[in-house]
């Protein structure tokens, strides 16, 4: 059975173990801003190759690979690549939740202090994305890239990637700019 408790526009599940659900989504086709005139964007489908793949991919804390939340490979992290979204879950125990940062990552998505999504991925080509120019803009469309890594992040460069319990709509008004991002490749 599920506890619900609300939190602004979040709202977080827990079991009465202890255990904690958390879900987000990395909608295709939005555009990141990464400076005055370089964006960038994901082609639906994008990350389809790896979501079918049986690679083990992560769900961790601010892009900390040592900070692990859940994983495919552990059987606590599902992916979906719903053609137009990259929608995941997480499971996290409550052996897991004991753990020092993960307790204090799951209160910090809980609260909406926390509820950015960000990939860390790997573009393996040239042919993997495509490079156009609007006006002074220089936009990256990404095609194909290998998933490695979904972050939740306090800010994420992508406005709409969000993390946060079930049963959300992500808020348009959410639009933030990480300005400190930069190209990945």
């Amino acid at each position: 059975m599920l506890e619900g408790r609300a939190a602004g526009a979040v709202e977080t599940r827990f079991a009465f173990d202890g255990s904690a659900i958390i879900e987000g989504v990395f909608p295709y086709g939005e555009r990141a801003s990464f400076g005055a005139d370089r964006f960038e964007t994901f082609a639906p489908g994008a990350f389809a190759d790896s979501v079918q793949s049986e690679a083990d991919i992560h769900f961790v804390w601010q892009h900390d690979m040592g900070k692990p939340l859940a994983s495919r490979a552990g059987g606590s992290l599902t992916l979906n690549d719903a053609g137009n979204a990259l929608r995941f879950e997480a499971r996290i125990s409550a052996d897991h939740m004991a753990i020092g940062f993960v307790k204090d990552a799951v209160a910090a998505m809980q609260t909406s202090l926390v509820k950015g999504l960000s990939p860390g991925f790997r573009v393996s080509s040239a042919k993997d994305q495509v490079v156009t120019r609007e006006g002074n803009n220089v936009l990256r469309t990404i095609k194909r890239a290998e998933l490695i890594e979904l972050s939740a992040v306090t800010k994420g460069a992508y406005p709409y990637g969000q993390v946060q319990a079930r049963n959300w709509t992500p808020e348009p008004s959410a639009r933030s700019v990480h300005v400190l991002s930069r190209w990945r490749a």
